[in-house]
């Protein structure tokens, strides 16, 4: 894992392919925001590419030989361009090509939010007699093997970033090392979930269209049951005092502000953004509370269930509720993942802070936070040329915030100097979480830093699982990357909000106090009012 991607060893935020390779930002969107620091982006990438060969491996659609990394990065899953994380599309697009009941097409479309593929699918049989033999059996023990990850990822995290006496740098070494290994052996689960689901939702998709009740998906999978809905929760009852601030911290310490990013701080080192999204949530009437809201969305969906039943032959009828609830059971699982790596990477952060600190100590760094720009191992074997290494990654990363790239691209990116306005062209997307609400805008880059108010419609780039504690304050959102199976599709099903994602250039053509009207079954965005500047002055204070 150590030198996987050394295209550039000084340079680890610009790794070139050459070749006549598909590319595209969305997605990973979620998982990089922004310019990662070169630590975040090995933390996953190195983790993240064996855990989804070992996925793959296990329902069968590669072969053992094929889990080996590549020593090229084009024919990886995924890469790193101008500081932007990257996905593979020909890679995605070629193992959906030989996985039953899916496609590089369907792929595109429900994981990256592409309705119009550049290439077309080429599907391929060979494969087909592994997936049918060991797929059935995958799904099983891998959705076993992440509750026992999820349980024993949340112990191990207490331990590590909550100690009863301080680490010393060996320690802290150790509990990085260990997260790594943790990190890339959740990733197998979690991919080998992610394929499981993305054929149960198109099949689930199939039958909404065939008897006439296309979207309605979104009502039949609802849950209740997802981590970030357990978070939203526990913020409830912390703010009406049923729940102490330490408990919570323990529960949910890892959450905070740009949470996919190591060198964020997150609740457990600054409890500011907690106690002040704590005071909205004790502002909201007592008969917004989630717990009363689960029961309704509950009996929604079971009304759902019986119109699609009632539209089926009775011989079609058990086979319906078997896939529902094989969609039930599987489809949260992907958030399940995300809550242990995203444990996982807190211990990064934390122990990357501890050795940070003891290295300053010993002049051999001049900030703490610059062990967020060396890889593991330079930190454990302290190379001479530290401070040099530190200086040219944090001028390289500054260079490349500068810079934005295409959405997706064949080759090599062109990037284009950053701009902050695209204009006042329309705006549309997907429609993944249904119903129509009319509402202000909030464009909100930094949820820490910017003031969400009850009832405003959300508007963002990209989201993690830090959002959805903002998400319930919101009365629908408009994101801008993303499909149907991404995080932000997921919680809004969950949380019952009208949702449009992949909306592109939403941030920039709408205006914090726009009066819209979005549609999250059919995906529009229809601005109603333009803010005058007297609303923006307003909102703004």
């Amino acid at each position: 894992m150590r030198h996987w991607n050394s295209v550039d060893a000084d340079d680890v935020l610009h790794q070139p392919a050459t070749g006549d390779v598909q590319w595209t930002t969305v997605n990973l969107g979620e998982v990089f925001p922004g310019v990662p620091t070169p630590l975040n982006w090995f933390s996953l990438s190195a983790t993240g590419e064996q855990g989804m060969r070992s996925a793959l491996h296990a329902i069968g659609v590669y072969s053992r030989r094929e889990t080996r990394i590549p020593e090229s990065p084009a024919e990886r899953t995924t890469g790193i361009q101008f500081g932007r994380a990257v996905a593979n599309l020909d890679t995605f697009r070629g193992f959906a090509d030989r996985t039953p009941g899916s496609s590089g097409d369907a792929m595109e479309a429900q994981i990256f939010g592409s309705t119009q593929p550049l290439k077309k699918s080429s599907r391929t049989y060979r494969r087909y007699p592994f997936v049918f033999a060991k797929l059935p059996f995958a799904a099983i023990q891998r959705r076993r093997l992440m509750d026992r990850q999820s349980r024993d990822t949340e112990h191990w995290w207490r331990n590590a970033v909550f100690p009863q006496a301080p680490h010393d740098r060996l320690r802290a070494t150790e509990i990085l090392w260990d997260a790594l290994r943790r990190i890339a052996a959740i990733f197998d689960p979690h991919n080998t979930m992610m394929m499981v689901t993305l054929g149960i939702y198109q099949q689930v998709n199939a039958l909404t269209a065939k008897t006439g009740l296309a979207g309605m998906e979104k009502e039949l999978l609802y849950t209740g049951d997802t981590k970030e809905s357990e978070t939203v929760c526990d913020l409830w009852r912390l703010s009406r005092n049923q729940l102490s601030l330490e408990t919570f911290l323990h529960r949910h310490g890892f959450h905070g502000p740009n949470e996919n990013e190591v060198s964020g701080k997150v609740w457990r080192e600054d409890d500011k953004p907690l106690q002040a999204l704590v005071a909205r949530y004790r502002a909201m009437d007592d008969s917004a509370s989630p717990l009363l809201a689960n029961a309704e969305r509950m009996q929604r969906r079971e009304q759902a269930e019986a119109q699609l039943l009632g539209r089926l032959k009775p011989a079609q009828r058990p086979m319906a509720r078997l896939l529902l609830r094989l969609a039930r059971h599987y489809v949260p699982t992907r958030e399940i993942g995300r809550d242990s790596f995203l444990k996982a990477m807190d211990a990064v952060r934390y122990s990357a802070r501890v050795i940070g600190a003891d290295l300053v100590r010993n002049g051999l760094l001049e900030q703490i936070d610059d062990t967020f720009y060396l890889m593991p191992f330079e930190m454990t074997e302290l190379p001479d040329d530290l401070k040099r290494l530190v200086a040219l990654r944090r001028s390289k990363r500054a260079e490349y915030e500068k810079l934005q790239v295409p959405e997706r691209w064949i080759g090599l990116a062109t990037p284009q100097p950053r701009v902050t306005d695209a204009g006042e062209g329309g705006v549309e997307g997907l429609g993944v979480s249904g119903g129509i609400v009319e509402g202000r805008v909030r464009v909100v880059l930094d949820p820490a830093a910017d003031e969400l108010e009850d009832g405003e419609i959300l508007v963002c780039s990209t989201t993690d699982p830090g959002w959805a504690s903002y998400f319930f304050i919101a009365s629908g959102l408009v994101i801008d990357i993303g499909g149907p199976l991404s995080h932000g599709a997921i919680i809004a099903r969950e949380l019952g909000l009208p949702c449009v994602i992949n909306a592109r250039n939403a941030t920039r053509r709408l205006h914090t106090g726009d009066l819209i009207r979005i549609d999250g079954t059919l995906g529009t965005v229809e601005v109603l009012e333009r803010a005058t500047e007297g609303e923006l002055e307003c909102m703004s204070n």
